[in-house]
């Protein structure tokens, strides 16, 4: 067995950790797996879920279990370490430089020394992967071969509740078509080389100052960091620490959060705690034993991992987000207290495949994982930094060499910042000075990166991206200048959607009467179909319009004057479109907007699809008031209530609430004052809301895409579909036909079959209308109405589920609507 454990685990893979713990606690004593222990220690890496399959079920469920750093106050030893960060005589301390020398001559390889901080230990039972979730898994590589690659580099902690997760694997594998690959995260490691090394100073120091302490306050530390800079981060942590001691440690949550909003930055007392921070600052502070506490959050109790050496779980932050393109939400969920309790702090599969990749860039670099997310972080942060401050392009900035090892050796640690005054007077008022004079300074590594032309291509992959983000983040900041001022150059056209269809399509009819939290939740999910990783409307993108992010919104509707409002959760896809000379919208993006409009009204099964832009104007009709975030349901009915529905339409964008005016009188100043303190939103906590402000229209004529009498023709007439088709110039049908919007086809299919599943019923044609576009595209459907042909089978995608065979067979259903 060990030879096949030396050759599995052998030097071909590159070193990660270099020792793993003694498994023996949860297989009990058998002969084979302290080979297996000692084989992989002397290999120099962990195990993966790669390996399971070398393995008979009972060593696999225990290689696979994720690895803790050993610390004082748990029950077991690894193998002769007796006390943590205490190195053995072969591989003695030192202290500078931190980080190890010698390369493989093109940049590449550093092969890291054994150290403390990669001895690690298994923590939980529930942390292996059961068998049930084995024989998932083994199912789930056949399915998705490219999930099953990557599974190799991912911990059960991650591939748990990705196959626990409805459609987890095939949402990873689907990820691997827009997230970067392994040689990206390795060439933006081998860039941000110089701060190799961040994870272990700092853990370091913390111990060195903190001692048997160290464990707490690296989790207080984590507990602290979400929306928060790395000095503000130790900042806070240290202020917390030091108070929280100084009243004797308490437990209970009051006395804790009394504490925060006596030490955090700001003026307003726990009104400047974040609440992201409270509950696992609480957990920190009163578990009896924080090693063995699941912080809520992936990226968080990652984090705190990696500061008690744990190399290699992952800490993907806003700024590794940002790296690869995708926003943060994608992830973390909020995990259940059961969860948390099984050591699930809230993984995601976005997490996972974004963790895997990384290991997977560790094993071609010769770094462990944490090495590989900390360079690239280094990398990411001042390179974000330079183009936000300099106004200067990421690519520009890369090819003249304008960030250099300076500027990413320079990238603040928390180890660097123990020793500069602001945090050493912290330290040495809360006792610790002796600990901290002792503290030996960290110096990181001189090499400057020495990159090939495949790898530079790879950094201007990610230079691409970082720009895009700038981009998207102007247009943001201008959607929320709406002033009256000069002449706007552009403005912001919002098509305000919803998702539940109406009672006249018969569609989905029972579920315009569910609840609000279920109305949301399907809502929801016809949003994420629609938008891609950075919250982008794929409709728009796909045209090459200028995006702003996709929002959730209020949706108020009457189709006639007296009839029933009706009250759902929407999403506003908004972009910003360039203004003619005359301060109009060009007849070619109205176009535009009106064929994404009407595409997205189809899809989602609405009578009406509509887009409005509002610019500031002194002598506007209509009115405009900003808000940060979306109008609530109870606002709604108190505007519906007060003025109704007769003299303006409410169109809430996700960040302002638009008044469309429909008598032709201006709105009055008192008006305004009301209007604003009605809809709007005060800046500061106890603060009136400003008035709203005047506006104009500037979207144009036939901006409202009505539906109705195309949805009224009975089923098979392909009268939606045809409008679909009608809307878009040749050129734009084929832009926007990309297989994002094939799978939003299919997705939106699986939501309405999991809504007949409980009972509502479904249209055929609808039906046929997405699954037509998720197997043959947009161009499928062109074709398919202009021949009036069948729709064909469409196995591939597994979609017709046993409740659906009573619908008309495929062979005799005509073409969608």
């Amino acid at each position: 067995m060990a030879s096949n454990l030396n050759y599995l685990l052998g030097p071909h893979l590159g070193p990660s950790v270099k020792a793993i713990p003694n498994l023996l606690n949860f297989i009990g004593p058998q002969a084979d797996i302290k080979a297996l222990v000692d084989s992989a220690r002397d290999a120099g890496r962990g195990l993966f879920a790669g390996d399971m399959g070398k393995f008979g079920t009972n060593m696999a469920l225990a290689a696979t279990a994720p690895l803790f750093l050993l610390y004082p106050g748990t029950s077991r030893t690894a193998f002769g370490y007796n006390k943590p960060f205490a190195r053995p005589a072969s591989s003695p301390v030192k202290n500078e430089p931190l980080l190890m020398a010698g390369s493989s001559g093109d940049g590449g390889a550093i092969i890291p020394q054994p150290s403390p901080s990669q001895i690690q230990q298994a923590r939980k039972l529930e942390d292996k992967l059961t068998i049930k979730q084995l024989e998932k898994l083994e199912e789930a590589k056949k399915l998705y071969p490219r999930f099953g690659e990557l599974a190799k580099y991912m911990m059960p902690l991650e591939i748990g509740p990705v196959l626990n997760t409805a459609y987890g694997p095939k949402n990873v594998e689907r990820l691997l078509d827009i997230l970067p690959n392994a040689e990206n995260f390795a060439a933006a490691a081998k860039m941000g080389r110089p701060k190799r090394g961040w994870y272990e100073a700092s853990a370091k120091s913390i111990h060195d100052v903190f001692g048997d302490d160290a464990p707490r306050f690296a989790s207080l530390l984590a507990a602290t960091s979400p929306q928060n800079s790395v000095e503000m981060n130790m900042l806070n942590a240290l202020s917390i620490w030091k108070n929280w001691t100084a009243a004797g440690r308490p437990k209970d949550k009051a006395s804790i959060k009394e504490i925060m909003g006596a030490s955090v930055t700001g003026d307003k007392g726990q009104d400047s705690v974040l609440d992201a921070w409270v509950n696992n600052t609480v957990r920190s502070l009163a578990s009896d034993n924080p090693v063995k506490m699941t912080l809520s959050g992936p990226k968080v109790d990652s984090f705190f991992r990696n500061l008690v050496g744990d190399v290699q779980r992952i800490t993907n932050d806003a700024h590794m987000a940002n790296l690869a393109g995708i926003r943060q939400d994608f992830l973390r969920v909020s995990p259940t207290d059961m969860q948390l309790a099984r050591g699930n702090p809230g993984m995601t599969p976005a997490y996972a495949a974004l963790s895997g990749l990384q290991r997977r860039a560790a094993q071609q670099l010769g770094f462990n994982p944490a090495e590989v997310q900390e360079t690239a972080w280094s990398l990411t942060k001042p390179l974000t930094e330079l183009q936000a401050s300099t106004g200067l392009r990421a690519r520009d900035i890369l090819q003249k060499g304008l960030l250099t090892p300076d500027d990413i050796r320079g990238t603040v640690d928390f180890a660097t910042l123990m020793k500069e005054p602001t945090y050493a007077n912290l330290l040495e008022s809360a006792g610790y000075g002796s600990r901290l004079a002792a503290l030996k300074p960290v110096r990181f590594g001189d090499n400057a990166p020495n990159l090939n032309l495949a790898e530079q291509n790879e950094l201007m992959k990610i230079g691409a991206r970082l720009e895009n983000l700038g981009d998207i983040r102007a247009r943001e900041a201008r959607a929320k200048q709406f002033k009256i001022g000069g002449v706007p150059r552009s403005a912001m056209v919002y098509q305000t959607e919803e998702a539940v269809p109406g009672n006249s399509l018969r569609h989905l009819s029972k579920l315009i009467d569910e609840s609000f939290g279920t109305r949301q939740a399907y809502t929801g999910r016809a949003k994420g179909a629609l938008t891609d990783p950075l919250g982008m409307d794929i409709i728009h993108s796909n045209l090459g319009m200028k995006t702003v992010a996709t929002r959730p919104m209020q949706g108020v509707y009457q189709d006639k004057p007296g009839a029933v409002i009706q009250l759902n959760p929407g999403f506003s896809a908004g972009v910003e479109v360039p203004l003619t000379t005359s301060g109009k919208i060009s007849k070619k993006d109205q176009k535009k907007l009106t064929a994404a409009a009407t595409l997205r009204g189809a899809l989602l099964g609405q009578e009406g699809s509509p887009y409005t832009a509002l610019i500031p104007a002194k002598r506007g009709r209509d009115a405009f008031i900003p808000r940060p975030d979306k109008l609530s349901e109870k606002g709604a009915k108190e505007y519906i209530k007060k003025y109704g529905m007769d003299k303006a339409y409410l169109v809430d964008t996700g960040q302002g609430v638009g008044l469309l005016n429909q008598t032709g009188k201006p709105h009055t100043s008192k008006e305004l004052i009301d209007l604003g303190s009605l809809l709007g939103k005060p800046k500061k906590k106890g603060a009136k809301p400003p008035p709203a402000i005047i506006a104009k229209q500037v979207q144009g004529d036939n901006n409202y895409i009505d539906l109705t009498a195309e949805w009224s023709k009975k089923p098979g007439s392909r009268a939606v579909s045809q409008r679909v088709i009608d809307a878009f110039t040749s050129a734009d049908l084929k832009k926007v036909d990309q297989p994002n919007i094939r799978r939003a086809a299919e997705d939106l299919y699986k939501l309405a079959e999991s809504r007949a599943k409980k009972g509502d019923p479904v249209r055929d044609d609808v039906m046929n209308f997405y699954k037509i576009i998720a197997e043959k595209g947009l161009a499928g459907l062109k074709k398919a109405v202009k021949a009036k042909e069948f729709l064909p089978v469409i196995a591939s995608l597994g979609l017709m589920e046993p409740l659906l065979r009573n619908l008309r067979s495929e062979q005799a259903a005509e073409t969608s609507f």
